[in-house]
């Protein structure tokens, strides 16, 4: 991000988030904030740009707790789109965060008074702001979230991604916010998937150690075929029933955890997508 409001590529929100991080650099009895500056993690990086991608490389090598899956689908004419993240936790214990959506674009050329011509993830979005939301993702299950979007008309949409990550809100020594998880999707990804205008019904997964569930969800009523796969492509369960409207929860018959996959008929229209039960 770029901090001053003069520059082509600053982002008021930006400029906000990163007042939510304490100044990081101590000179004279002072606090200041410097550019350029890297925060990893939540944790410090430093002035010293040489050093940062080793910092990143031994960070990427931790493990984590939650799996980010993103879905959606972005609209080349209007440049409208919509965004679906589901964060699951394989963990026993529930995990709080706050998490944040931000839309970023990479190979912007600009002389910057550093000397910098190419310039990548820089930020031109937070949705809907740079507080983003605090959830909870509950142990050995999952949540989900979506938000709306606009690509602006000065914006490369083949070079923009949306990242989100999930950031702790409490503040630890050395002025560190952990990041649980992050992750992204390119625009271009969500183009190749059709904008629904009527998703009926809308299938959602509950992960949980004693019973898996699906809840569908729609306005639309109909009859409907659910389908569910083993990775081998073996059928485990299939449940033939109505759709009255609104939600309907179904309990699923699964034995061991994994990976499994669905198949959804309703309404003349097929579904597909992956169920992990934990």
């Amino acid at each position: 991000m770029h901090i001053r409001s003069g520059y082509p590529l600053y982002c008021a929100e930006a400029r906000n988030k990163m007042s939510m991080y304490p100044p990081p650099y101590y000179y004279n009895g002072q606090w200041y904030y410097v550019t350029p500056y890297m925060w990893y993690d939540g944790k410090k990086g430093g002035t010293n740009y040489y050093n940062w991608q080793y910092l990143l490389e031994q960070r990427m090598g931790i493990t984590s707790d939650l799996n980010f899956e993103f879905s959606g689908w972005y609209n080349q004419n209007n440049r409208n789109g919509y965004i679906e993240l589901n964060i699951i936790n394989e963990s026993s214990n529930p995990i709080t965060g706050r998490l944040q959506f931000v839309i970023v674009e990479d190979s912007i050329y600009y002389s910057a008074p550093n000397g910098d011509l190419w310039h990548n993830h820089v930020a031109r979005d937070y949705l809907p702001d740079p507080n983003g939301e605090v959830i909870t993702v509950p142990a050995r299950g999952s949540i989900s979230r979506s938000r709306n979007f606009t690509i602006a008309s000065d914006w490369n949409s083949d070079k923009c991604k949306i990242i989100a990550f999930l950031q702790s809100d409490n503040l630890q020594p050395d002025s560190t916010k952990e990041i649980y998880q992050g992750g992204m999707i390119k625009i271009r990804e969500m183009t190749a998937v059709n904008e629904i205008t009527n998703p009926s019904p809308k299938i959602t997964t509950i992960s949980n150690m004693e019973k898996t569930k699906i809840k569908l969800v729609g306005e639309k009523k109909g009859e409907f075929t659910l389908q569910i796969f083993a990775t081998d492509g073996k059928i485990i369960q299939t449940i033939k029933d109505f759709f009255v409207g609104k939600e309907k929860e179904i309990s699923l018959n699964l034995k061991t955890k994994g990976i499994y996959f669905y198949k959804l008929n309703f309404s003349g229209k097929e579904y597909q997508g992956k169920i992990i039960n934990l």
